[in-house]
């Protein structure tokens, strides 16, 4: 996926994978990894939180992914680290607009030969 959007975007695109980030709070640190950032000559920056494999969905519609034996709901990691850097952005005196993206490279949704979605051709 990287290298697909490394390759597909203009130079007024940067791309960086893998940020690690910490925000201190009352409770504790809290710790999290942005997949992939991408940040336009404007400034403004899109997250690309990357989900591959197999994800489950649970009984109330929550999404959620298996990571050595440990069930995390991907709707509320995604929300929890939207939050930080949100936070973090605003306490820098940054006011550039910020997206956050779900990728699901794995997935299929529905039916493709009914439902007008296709497997991706990565």
């Amino acid at each position: 996926m990287l290298s697909r959007l490394a390759h597909g975007l203009s130079d007024a695109f940067e791309l960086f994978h893998s940020v690690d980030w910490t925000q201190a709070e009352s409770i504790g640190d809290r710790h999290g990894e942005l997949d992939i950032v991408v940040v336009n000559s404007a400034g403004d920056v899109a997250i690309l939180e990357v989900k591959s494999g197999a994800l489950d969905i649970g009984a109330d519609g929550a999404l959620t992914k298996r990571y050595q034996g440990e069930v995390k709901n991907v709707a509320r990691q995604a929300q929890w680290q939207l939050h930080g850097i949100q936070h973090r952005l605003r306490s820098e005196g940054l006011a550039g607009r910020l997206m956050h993206f779900l990728v699901l490279p794995d997935q299929l949704i529905g039916n493709p030969s009914t439902s007008g979605a296709s497997a991706p051709d990565l």
